[in-house]
């Protein structure tokens, strides 16, 4: 699975460099799925990126709901990226996601 974005790039921004934030406006595509500012998505990766801490999420995301922007922590970044190929690629990512969610086993 290969998954990708358009200019309304937030999960990418966030995945790549740690920058959660909310960028102008959303730019309409021919994808209106991925048109998105607040992509629900992102909580739950930092919950799982995070050794489950309900709590630290809590704060993240009180964070960015309060200034429309969070930069995540580089302890999470760093188990992010050991998971997240490349900047707008993200297939070993979403079969991690997969694996763990769906099938409840660890790559």
């Amino acid at each position: 699975m290969v998954a990708t974005v358009n200019t309304n790039d937030i999960v990418a921004r966030t995945l790549s460099y740690g920058d959660f934030s909310v960028k102008g406006e959303v730019v309409k595509s021919l994808a209106p799925a991925m048109d998105i500012q607040i992509p629900y998505n992102i909580e739950r990766l930092l919950y799982l990126f995070t050794e489950q801490d309900r709590q630290r999420v809590r704060c993240l995301m009180e964070e960015f709901e309060r200034e429309n922007r969070v930069t995540v922590p580089e302890d999470v970044m760093t188990s992010l990226k050991q998971t997240v190929v490349g900047e707008r690629t993200l297939f070993v990512f979403w079969v991690y996601i997969v694996c763990v969610c769906v099938f409840g086993f660890y790559v």
